[in-house]
């Protein structure tokens, strides 16, 4: 019975908490942006198994809402260094100004634009949106200590380019050959086209009897397009 209770506890413990997630997501969001939130390298960096954080998650989805359910200031926009179930402290900090590494808040407004686009989900644009107003003053005095902020807002006021591309085995190479073009304001997603499980803003980009792409900027997306020397024409004059 006590070796039982002690196995539980053992496994209680490696499941991690999922402010531990949060925590890495959010270092994976400040040296890799929104594309680095992935589930395998966060439990390597934890040394943790996938499993965990399933536990804890549904999907990267629902690890978004958990930090903006724990750690946004709903009055005032922006979010705060430490979570709203922390232990009790005298003061909730809410830096907003780069330092050694980008600003938490810069870095969460960005992800929130990227992922509130690809994903079609308003909540992460008006999270974002009241970050930016919450630091606005503070940008203003001050744009050369908050380039994280800056480069949020240019996302903000002109939303990246993002092309979905669903994907038929054997014609990997599309996300490839998009990649020998310097597009830094364009993001690319190649999704298998028998994948199931998708967001809806993704999986209403259908896929075809062949690979396929789309292209979208804010929340408007072209008509899909069905060959790979199309796309990169495209892709071409878009830059």
């Amino acid at each position: 019975m006590a070796r039982a209770r002690a196995a539980a506890e053992k496994s209680k413990a490696t499941r991690l908490d999922a402010a531990a997630w949060i925590a890495a997501a959010f270092d994976a969001l400040a040296d890799g942006g929104i594309d680095a939130v992935r589930v395998e390298p966060l439990a390597k960096a934890l040394g943790i198994t996938k499993g965990s954080f399933y536990w804890h998650f549904a999907d990267r989805r629902a690890l978004l809402d958990a930090m903006l359910r724990h750690f946004e200031d709903p009055a005032l926009g922006g979010f705060f260094f430490t979570s709203d179930d922390h232990e009790a402290l005298i003061h909730r900090s809410k830096s907003f100004s780069d330092d050694a590494i980008p600003a938490g808040n810069g870095v969460a407004a960005r992800a929130l634009i990227r992922a509130g686009y690809l994903l079609g989900e308003p909540r992460y644009l008006e999270a974002a949106e009241r970050t930016l107003r919450a630091a606005w003053l503070a940008m203003n005095r001050f744009p050369h200590g908050h380039m994280s902020l800056l480069a949020a807002l240019d996302e903000y006021l002109a939303p990246p380019e993002i092309i979905v591309i669903r994907t038929q085995p054997g014609d990997e190479g599309w996300q490839q050959e998009l990649g020998k073009l310097y597009a830094p304001r364009r993001m690319v997603f190649s999704i298998p086209a028998a994948l199931d499980g998708l967001d809806a803003a993704i999986a209403d980009k259908s896929p075809g009897a062949h690979t396929r792409a789309y292209v979208c900027r804010g929340s408007t997306c072209s008509a899909p397009i069905e060959t790979l020397s199309d796309l990169v024409r495209h892709a071409q004059a878009r830059l």
